[in-house]
């Protein structure tokens, strides 16, 4: 009996523990894979206390530099910024791949996606181009190291479904998209499945 008690105990506790943190906030990002900065070293696209998160709209979340420390990719926090004010920045996402706007970092400033000689864009999950940094110079995606070059689960779909917009769509699942689709927590005995709102009775 005390051992029936002790596994309710732990179902209830990781229920609330994905109530009240979704999977979204215990993932790093949907993205991997790092860039380089001739002047700042490797930028970490998947860090452990960051990561970043591309939607069809913007990118979200950090990169982390060990030489220079994080850099913002969005003001709010929400993909889309508008680049209008010094309080709206954000690096932006049109749809297709091709990224622009800016990102900040407190220890070297803005970092332009767009700028005049280059672009950062995404093709088939995979980062290429430079950005620019007025204080560390050009950040290269696509650089030398193949195996660690920034890739994203996030694909423009052309309509379909686009993994990283906070949407589970048709032909996305915890799987293939674990940011849009998050898993279902499963209980251990008898394979019931608990959802939020639903009393768990033994």
């Amino acid at each position: 009996m005390r051992n029936k008690q002790k596994y309710i105990v732990i179902a209830v506790s990781a229920i609330i523990c994905l109530w009240f943190f979704p999977s979204s906030a215990l993932a790093a990002g949907n993205t991997t894979g790092y860039a380089w900065g001739e002047n700042i070293g490797w930028v970490n696209f998947n860090s452990t206390d960051g990561g970043v998160t591309v939607a069809s709209t913007g990118l979200t979340g950090y990169l982390w530099l060990e030489n220079v420390g994080w850099i913002h990719l969005d003001y709010d926090d929400v993909a889309g910024a508008a680049n209008t004010t010094a309080t709206n920045w954000g690096v932006t996402n049109d749809g297709s791949g091709n990224l622009a706007g800016y990102a900040y970092g407190e220890n070297i400033g803005w970092v332009n996606f767009h700028p005049t000689d280059s672009q950062v864009i995404i093709t088939g999950g995979n980062f290429s181009g430079y950005a620019w940094g007025e204080n560390v110079g050009w950040i290269k995606m696509d650089h030398s190291e193949t195996g660690s070059r920034p890739a994203t689960t996030w694909t423009s779909g052309g309509g379909g479904a686009s993994c990283g917009n906070g949407t589970c769509e048709a032909g996305e699942d915890s799987a293939s998209c674990p940011t849009d689709c998050p898993a279902a927590a499963a209980s251990i005995r008898r394979g019931v499945i608990l959802k939020p709102g639903v009393i768990f009775k033994y």
